[in-house]
């Protein structure tokens, strides 16, 4: 009988040493606040235009509108400050060629247009032929693509591109992404190689664009 009552007192002894170390962990209350990105729209001018949608005061029509979408008469391209911009000065800049008067001359176009084939179209801004229904970039595009070729041939650049308003350059480093820039060069944000739901509004807005590389 002894025995047993000591074997029932070590018993309780180990119930109540076990009970002692379980403890019910609170469950971990979630801490992290999500990132409240800016919204965009969120930032109009003293015109009511939204600048971050790509929207600009035009003075001359009295409205807001998109520069390269619509053409603001007495609009004034801003200084560019070439100084900021990625150029390799190992490499001799080359002279533009000057158009001559005959390259100029009206038939000359009609020449070009009458070399497109079937099922094909003339597009002045690209000087080339495209697929009937394939999008020809308004003249806001060959004002920009003249800022953007300073990138072309620069360092760990891969390819350049206009999209709207910017200047898109996609680098030759693995997960380094793609840069945007203004057309002034004074303003430039980076869009990492995630994920569409991660990215910010500025690259998803940026990414949705129509692009035309830049050659």
């Amino acid at each position: 009988m002894k025995k047993i009552l000591v074997i029932l007192f070590f018993i309780l002894m180990l119930l109540m040493i076990g009970c002692e170390h379980m403890k019910v962990q609170p469950a971990k209350e979630d801490t992290l606040d999500e990132a409240v990105q800016p919204l965009v729209g969120g930032d109009r001018d003293e015109h009511g235009c939204i600048p971050s949608a790509g929207y600009m005061w035009c003075e001359s029509k009295q409205k807001c509108l998109r520069i390269w979408e619509e053409d603001c008469p007495g609009y004034e391209k801003p200084e560019i400050k070439t100084a900021e911009a990625p150029v390799d000065t190992s490499v001799e800049p080359v002279e533009k060629k000057e158009e001559t008067p005959a390259e100029k001359t009206e038939p000359a176009k009609h020449e070009a247009i009458a070399k497109c084939e079937p099922g094909y179209e003339w597009c002045e801004t690209l000087k080339k032929c495209l697929v009937q229904g394939e999008e020809c970039p308004t003249e806001a595009y060959v004002r920009i693509a003249e800022v953007a070729k300073q990138f072309i041939g620069a360092k760990d650049v891969d390819s350049v591109y206009v999209c709207g308003p910017y200047i898109k350059v996609v680098s030759k480093l693995v997960g380094a992404g793609v840069t945007y820039h203004s057309e002034d060069l004074r303003r430039k944000f980076t869009c990492p190689v995630i994920a569409p739901e991660h990215m910010s509004d500025e690259c998803k807005q940026a990414m949705g664009m129509k692009c035309f590389e830049v050659k």
